[in-house]
């Protein structure tokens, strides 16, 4: 069985096959439903934050994070929570221009609390994960 590397727009070497490089996706609002939860805590927002310092993000991109938070339900305790998981859980230094940068591009929508009365009508959940942003 034999493969022709040409026809998969990639050549190779003595060192090996070359590697395609990544494209940077198109903008996109990110929505991360449980963000203030573990797994967005240990991987999820360190890995974002490792995408956007390598220039793999979008050039324009959100992320809105959907989960339960402590205190204040807002942009900078959410912001707060990111810097905290990105110190703790991060493989790189987390430099004051990269925080900045990556900081503006995080919001917050609190998780709604749970209603004491249950409706018969079954209220839509979403299902969508990323989404381009208008007119992008």
């Amino acid at each position: 069985m034999s493969s022709d590397r040409a026809d998969l727009g990639t050549s190779a070497t003595a060192a090996g096959p070359a590697l395609a490089q990544p494209s940077v996706p198109d903008d996109h609002v990110l929505i991360l439903f449980g963000a203030t939860g573990d797994l967005a805590k240990r991987k999820l927002l360190p890995g974002m934050f490792h995408l956007a310092v390598a220039g793999m993000m979008p050039e324009r991109y959100r992320i809105v994070g959907s989960g339960r938070i402590d205190g204040a339900p807002d942009a900078e305790g959410f912001r707060s929570h990111v810097h905290e998981a990105l110190a703790q859980f991060g493989r790189q230094e987390v430099t004051a221009e990269d925080w900045e940068r990556f900081a503006a591009t995080c919001r917050l929508r609190p998780r709604l609390p749970s209603s004491p009365k249950r409706s018969s009508t079954p209220s839509p959940r979403p299902s969508v994960t990323s989404a381009p942003m208008p007119g992008g």
